[in-house]
């Protein structure tokens, strides 16, 4: 579990620093005021707070205001707020900010750990339940004609993989796919032919999935997209080329593309190690390989840094 201590006394932050560490639990985040606070909670998975109500500028009453206001319900993090002062209101008006609990300076080392004990354990059960209600969403989040995850799915999923990457700070993967020359396909092959090309192409697809963790959608018309969790990009390189390779042997036939007798497929690649700073970046980097695979002759794959690297090669 990720904890930030906010505390403008180092002398405060040493202490709950080893306290926390001494009972196993990892360094924590440390922060002397609400601006050091809130660039943590942006780039970082922060499990549970510890904070001074009276910190300089942006004290903590208005700081975990702040932070109930701009995150999300599922983003939920515990508050345990830390004061000199032993008032009733001031423990009310702590928690009507949206403090979770409240403990008096100096603070005793069992009672601080139990807290956190505490905190871990509901943090702990709500992180199950979402997984579980997870699971649940995406029964009803399935594409009709092909089976797999649909675009509304795919978005959540996207999100709860992004969130596992920070937290656990592992290499994501992204595979963004085109199926070439489709509305040619349709156009002569007719759409109920063309659907049921889209239903044999999707379960093509699945079939080079690796593991439950990886997941394919339908992002729309014949483009799909894979999530790879936990993958480096040399390992999704090898399963979009075994996808290439399984198109090329099934063989279903396309007499009217423009790459092949049978149908191909173009697909762009990105990684978290090319700087994505949001999942929406990391869609949009794979997007950009995809455009680049089309346009370089489709039935091929590219990734997003091999385009980085050529205009670094195109400036120098």
């Amino acid at each position: 579990m990720q904890i930030l201590v906010v505390d403008d006394s180092a002398l405060v932050r040493d202490m709950v620093t080893s306290i926390v560490v001494n009972a196993g639990y990892p360094q924590p985040l440390l922060a002397k005021d609400a601006r050091e606070a809130k660039a943590h909670i942006k780039r970082s998975v922060v499990d549970l707070i510890l904070m001074d109500i009276q910190l300089p500028g942006v004290d903590g009453l208005q700081l975990t205001r702040q932070i109930r206001r701009n995150l999300k319900d599922e983003q939920w993090i515990p508050i345990i707020f830390l004061t000199i002062k032993d008032d009733p209101d001031y423990l009310a008006a702590a928690i009507d900010a949206g403090g979770d609990d409240y403990l008096v300076k100096p603070v005793n080392p069992v009672v601080l750990l139990a807290k956190v004990h505490a905190m871990a354990r509901i943090s702990n059960m709500k992180a199950a339940l979402d997984e579980t209600n997870l699971q649940l969403n995406r029964l009803t989040q399935i594409d009709a004609l092909t089976n797999v995850i649909n675009r509304r799915g795919f978005d959540e999923s996207l999100m709860h993989s992004w969130r596992l990457h920070r937290r656990n700070d592992q290499e994501l993967c992204l595979l963004f796919l085109d199926i070439d020359d489709f509305k040619t396909y349709n156009d002569n092959y007719g759409h109920p032919q063309g659907d049921r090309c889209l239903r044999q192409v999707a379960e093509l697809f699945k079939t080079c999935l690796r593991n439950e963790s990886d997941l394919l959608a339908r992002y729309g018309g014949e483009e799909f997209v894979i999530v790879l969790p936990n993958t480096t990009l040399r390992a999704a390189e090898k399963l979009a080329q075994s996808i290439l390779l399984k198109l090329a042997q099934e063989r279903i036939e396309h007499q009217h593309s423009h790459v092949a007798p049978y149908i191909t497929a173009s697909i762009g690649i990105s990684t978290t190690r090319d700087g994505a700073s949001t999942a929406q970046k990391l869609l949009s980097q794979a997007d950009r390989s995809l455009y680049k695979a089309k346009s370089n002759g489709r039935n091929q794959i590219c990734c997003f840094e091999d385009i980085e690297q050529l205009a670094t090669d195109a400036e120098l």
